[in-house]
């Protein structure tokens, strides 16, 4: 009986050594602290006065001591990177963002803090690169064209060559907000934001749609951001270190020479979810599901394949 036992004991050890300790090499995605947050769609009425317009309000949170740059991406709905500003966060930061503002007034100064702001604490991020965070305000016909994408998939960047969105009244889209290494205005798209992206689980953050209007609205309602780990964390931008995962959340726009390189979860293919429907007073729930676009899409007329497409 007690060589039983001791054999046993040999067989837990043999089996707990042989488990990782890499907890976030899952598809399981929580609300830890993460080093790239989604925000899976926002609606902003870009053509009412903001008394009355439905609008999407974000707000990110730096978990660190050290100072972070957040890079927000704006996207259409039909996953082209439309814009991008960045959020300068000091340590245990608070930032808050009404796309509302952004889109109507590109108020993005304010989420830039300059050198008079920071303690000398706030600047020993040694993750950084000298590249400092200018104060900058999106220009009338960058707006312009912005909101145009959102509201009718229609822009210069494309012209009449393909549909960038969706039509809809309402400025329509999702955004990522990614940990990076300085002020740039480099897209995921581009292979040069893989030299800036870093590997730091710090954010948190969550999201609101409001609806002011007391005709049609008076509501709002509220979600965390989802939370995008990387593994393993830390790090310097670029370094090329392989995670224990099948692929990752931007593998559809890495380098091909080097897959997996942002290091982030992959999303879950399969989900649950709370709901109620029914009953006297009518109940009912709303879904609102997050897809990413299919990869390898070049060109202006490509874009138009992400609706309705059956594999991501």
């Amino acid at each position: 009986m007690r060589r039983a036992v001791v054999a046993l004991a040999l067989l837990f050890a043999v089996a707990a050594g042989a488990a990782t300790t890499n907890n976030d090499d899952s598809c399981d995605i929580g609300v830890a602290p993460a080093a790239t947050l989604l925000l899976p769609y926002f609606e902003v009425e870009v053509d009412k006065p903001p008394t009355r317009a439905r609008t999407t309000i974000f707000t990110i949170v730096n978990t660190s001591q050290y100072p972070q740059i957040a890079r927000v991406t704006l996207w259409s709905d039909l996953a082209y990177p439309v814009v991008n500003f960045n959020l300068f966060l000091t340590g245990y930061d608070v930032q808050p963002v009404n796309l509302y503002d952004v889109l109507t007034t590109g108020a993005t100064a304010g989420f830039l803090t300059g050198p008079g702001d920071r303690s000398l604490a706030n600047d020993l991020n040694p993750n950084h690169t000298s590249m400092p965070c200018q104060r900058d305000v999106l220009s009338e016909s960058l707006l312009a064209d912005v909101r145009s994408i959102l509201t009718t998939g229609r822009g210069p960047s494309c012209s009449l060559a393909g549909q960038l969105g969706l039509v809809h009244q309402a400025a329509i889209g999702y955004a990522t907000i990614d940990v990076v290494n300085s002020c740039n205005v480099t897209f995921p798209n581009d292979k040069a934001y893989y030299d800036e992206l870093l590997y730091d689980n710090v954010l948190i953050g969550d999201y609101e749609h409001i609806n002011p209007n007391l005709t049609t609205g008076n509501y709002a309602t509220a979600s965390p951001l989802v939370h995008i780990r990387a593994i393993p964390e830390g790090g310097l931008a670029g370094a090329k270190v392989t995670p224990d995962l099948p692929r990752t959340f931007y593998d559809h726009y890495t380098p091909h020479a080097s897959p997996h390189i942002d290091r982030r979860q992959p999303l879950p293919v399969a989900f649950t979810a709370r709901f109620v429907q029914g009953g006297t007073g009518a109940f009912n729930t709303n879904l609102q599901i997050w897809r990413e676009g299919l990869a390898g899409v070049t060109t202006c007329s490509g874009y138009a394949k992400n609706y309705g497409s059956e594999v991501a």
